[in-house]
Order: C-alpha cells, then structure tokens, then sequence
C-alpha cells in the first residue's frame, strides 16, 4: 500500500533517495553532473514529498520557490524497481497541489534530454516544453517545461 507524507527538504528519508538520485543521474550523464549539482540543492525552506511502499521510501519529489507566481519542481525520483505504479503521478500531483495552495500559479521544471520517461510523465501531466530558463539557458541537455496550475 502506498502512502505519502509531506514533509521538507531536511527528512532523512528524502536525502536517502536523492543520494540514489544522484548516483542514478551520474551514471547516465557522468562528469556533466558537476554543473547541474549546484542547482540541486534542498533545504528545510523546500517542501518535499516522500512515497513510502508499506514502511520503505519509494520515491520522492521538491518544490522551491522560483520566483513570486512560480514554483520549480526540483528532484523527482522513483526507485527504478518501483517505476510504472504510479508514484510519480502521486509525487507530482501532491507538488502541484502543495504549489496551489502556497498561491503559485505556474510550475517549471528542468530535466534531461536524456531522460525520456521523464519526459512523457511531465507531457502526460501536461507540462509544456518552454524556453530553458535560469541556469539551463544554453545548455542542450537540459529540456525545460512549464504548467500553469491556477
């Protein structure tokens, strides 16, 4: 039985799975990670959202502030073993929710050209390819999407 917990960038279940993220992100795009881990970090100030499978963290999503009317989804991750049930739907709507709620009207992202499923789950919850915006400007790995949620 899955179930979610709302919770902030300092849960320790959160940081378990994004070391895991990170290794995962390594191996598919190498010493290319060392730009992106600057913009990666998560604080207490971030909500978060950890899935749990029983008692087991299973994946995992963030929400930072990007600037008044936007909110940036930071990382997502599902344990590959547990990829195709539905968590990441889970996680991202409980982030697009909690972006609601807090009075945000668009949600951005960035994520890899590389990474396809990525890609389609955002697509199939309607996010927009758009611009790359901040950091990811100019950088061709990196494919940039947008929702409006108000």
């Amino acid at each position: 039985m899955l179930t979610l917990k709302r919770t902030n960038g300092n849960d320790a279940d959160l940081k378990a799975l994004i070391i895991q993220l990170d290794q995962f992100l390594w191996s598919v795009y190498n010493k290319g990670m060392g730009y992106y881990a600057q913009f990666n970090s998560v604080d207490a100030e971030n909500e978060a959202v950890v899935v749990y499978d029983k008692d087991r963290p299973v994946g995992c999503g963030c929400l930072r502030e990007y600037d008044t009317d936007t909110a940036e989804v930071k990382r997502m991750f599902v344990l590959p073993a547990e990829r195709k049930k539905g968590i990441a739907s889970l996680v991202l709507n409980e982030l697009e929710k909690c972006a609601k709620e807090q009075g945000y009207k668009k949600v951005i992202l960035e994520t890899g050209a590389n990474l396809a499923e990525a890609v389609n789950l955002y697509r199939k919850h309607q996010y927009e390819i758009t611009d790359n915006y901040g950091p990811y400007i100019g950088i061709k790995e990196s494919v940039c999407m947008k929702k409006i949620i108000s």
